[in-house]
C-alpha cells in the first residue's frame, strides 16, 4: 500500500502523492511541511482584523481582506465556533450585532472591504437597490438579455407545445436548450414576464 510522500507520514495519499494534511499544506504554501496560521490561536476578533485586512490605504480608504475568497466573492473566518463574513465581523465590532432582519452592506461596493466606515445595516431590498443603482443586476428580460439564446415567440410556441401534449425532452431538442430550462419556462420559473404580460392583455 502506497503512503503520502512525506517521510514518516505513513497515511494513504489523497493527492499529488500527498496525504490530505500534507497536500492542502502544499497547495496553500507551497510547502507540504509548512504549517502556518493566519491568526494565532486565542487572537480576539479585534486582532484578527488587524492582520487579515490591509488597511494601508489609509482610515477612509477601502481595507481588503488579503485572505482567500468564496465563489461569491466574500472572505470568511470562524472564531469560536461561529462563521462569519469577514465585513460582519467588522461591522460588528465597531457596532454592536446586526439589528434582526437586517444585512451588513458595503456602501462602498467592494466585497472584500472590512472597513466599517463603509459598512452599513439595511434590508435585503435596499442591497438588492444597491445592485440595481449601482449598475450589477441586469433588468433586461427574455429575449432583450445579452445571455438570452431564446425568443419571446419561441417561448410561447415552447409553452404552447407544451400544453399540447409534447415532452420536455422533445422541446429541448427542439429548440437546443436543455430539458431542465424548458422545464423552468414552461412551469413559469423563468420568462414569467411574458405570462404576466398575457395577463395583463387578456
Amino acid at each position: 500500500m502506497s503512503t503520502c510522500m512525506v517521510e514518516e507520514c505513513g497515511i494513504a495519499p489523497a493527492a499529488k502523492g500527498y496525504c490530505h494534511l500534507h497536500y492542502n499544506r502544499w497547495k496553500r504554501h507551497g510547502d507540504p511541511l509548512l504549517a502556518r496560521r493566519m491568526c494565532p490561536r486565542g487572537a480576539t476578533v479585534s486582532d484578527r482584523l488587524v492582520i487579515v485586512l490591509d488597511r494601508s490605504g489609509g482610515p477612509e480608504s477601502c481595507w481588503p481582506f488579503t485572505g482567500g475568497v468564496n465563489r461569491t466573492g466574500y472572505g470568511r473566518m470562524k472564531i469560536a465556533g461561529a462563521t462569519k463574513a469577514v465585513h460582519v465581523w467588522a461591522y460588528e465590532e465597531a457596532n454592536g450585532s446586526v439589528p434582526a432582519g437586517l444585512m451588513v452592506r458595503h456602501a462602498c461596493d467592494n466585497r472584500k472591504c472590512g472597513n466599517p466606515r463603509h459598512l452599513v445595516a439595511g434590508t435585503h431590498q435596499d442591497n438588492m437597490d444597491d445592485k440595481v443603482a449601482r449598475g450589477r443586476q441586469s433588468r433586461l428580460k427574455g429575449q432583450l438579455s445579452p445571455t438570452s439564446i431564446l425568443r419571446d415567440s419561441q417561448v410561447v410556441d415552447m409553452r404552447r407545445r407544451y400544453a399540447g401534449g409534447e415532452k420536455t425532452d422533445a422541446l429541448a431538442q427542439s429548440f437546443g436548450v436543455k430539458a431542465g430550462t424548458v422545464g423552468a419556462i414552461v412551469s413559469g420559473r423563468r420568462w414569467a414576464h411574458l405570462l404576466k404580460e398575457k395577463e395583463v392583455a387578456s
